[in-house]
């Protein structure tokens, strides 16, 4: 709407009138707006994602808000895509699994102690294969349970512990997990590489971005970031170097800035690398999503032959018996 020509008020005007269900919600935000509020600081309040608003703070900066509310309307779409296609993904595997987990209370309950009895009344002990298969029946709800208190106490300990560091020690230490590491990597590289091509393009120098960085209050981790981009620009090191002791970020990342500084073309590396960075986020959760369902599925196959075995195997012991 802003690149046909609409004001931001009159575009929020005529959301206000399409969705008649929040109408006194862009009401509010109009006069939010008229008596001097900025726009991030209102989308904020309203409860829209902070990573938009971050993007949208920027964006009061170097001037490109259309591009920049696209960008941000594009990164929410996606998000719930990918949200919407994990939840279809998990659908038929969790009914699954809800189905073999009352069939096995069912063999827990019922079956399994009538075999034990008629093992005791027949005399016969089961082979080795069928007592380790029994008690593994037997006993997965108390497996689950204490693997589910295993984790609580793992996620426990890790939120505690991570109470205690800086949003900048945070990111390093979520940058270094396997695999989710690479997602916040590329993230926060996208993310980092996005605006400062904007505002290097609109005529800030360094200096004025680091300080932009640290005024605004949305992101501690933008704050912090750029207190040590300035502590290591005053020590010596140059601009590459100095995002090169920056963990959370991809190894590229310097490297991209390193060339762009030589080749006088910062501002349009940028932003490139910022646009693999998101292809290639998109393209690994996409992966990710391939991956999931067969291995889901793959667990659940593995429950279903377990129960079958539980229930077969002793038969044929005991047939075998007579």
């Amino acid at each position: 709407m802003l690149k046909n020509g609409f004001t931001l008020a009159e575009g929020i005007r005529f959301l206000g009138k399409v969705d008649e269900r929040s109408k006194q919600t862009y009401e509010k935000m109009l006069g939010q707006l008229q008596r001097g509020d900025q726009l991030f600081e209102v989308l904020h309040y309203h409860g829209f994602d902070r990573r938009a608003c971050m993007q949208i703070n920027f964006a009061a900066q170097h001037g490109y808000l259309d591009e920049t509310l696209q960008h941000a309307g594009d990164y929410l779409q996606k998000r719930s895509e990918d949200r919407r296609t994990l939840l279809k993904l998990c659908q038929y595997p969790v009914v699954l699994l809800f189905t073999i987990s009352f069939v096995m209370v069912l063999l827990n309950q019922l079956l399994l102690p009538r075999f034990e009895q008629m093992y005791q009344s027949i005399s016969i002990r089961p082979n080795h294969h069928t007592q380790l298969l029994l008690h593994v029946m037997k006993n997965i709800p108390t497996y689950f349970i204490c693997t589910m208190l295993l984790l609580l106490l793992v996620l426990l300990m890790a939120m505690f512990l991570l109470r205690r560091k800086t949003a900048l020690q945070k990111a390093q230490w979520f940058g270094k997990i396997p695999y989710i590491g690479t997602y916040y990597q590329l993230y926060m590289s996208q993310f980092l590489a996005r605006e400062w091509s904007f505002l290097l393009k609109k005529g800030f120098a360094v200096n004025e971005i680091l300080s932009m960085m640290t005024l605004q209050n949305l992101r501690p981790l933008l704050e912090e970031t750029a207190k040590k981009l300035r502590e290591l620009l005053k020590l010596g090191h140059s601009l590459s170097s100095s995002f090169s002791h920056l963990q959370y970020l991809e190894k590229e990342f310097a490297v991209i800035v390193q060339h762009g500084e030589k080749s006088g073309l910062l501002t349009q590396e940028l932003l490139y690398y910022s646009h693999y960075c998101m292809q290639r986020m998109e393209e690994k959760i996409k992966k990710l999503f391939f991956f999931m369902q067969p291995l889901m599925l793959v667990f659940i196959g593995l429950l279903v032959i377990a129960v079958y075995m539980s229930i077969l195997l002793p038969m044929f012991q005991m047939l075998n018996r007579f």
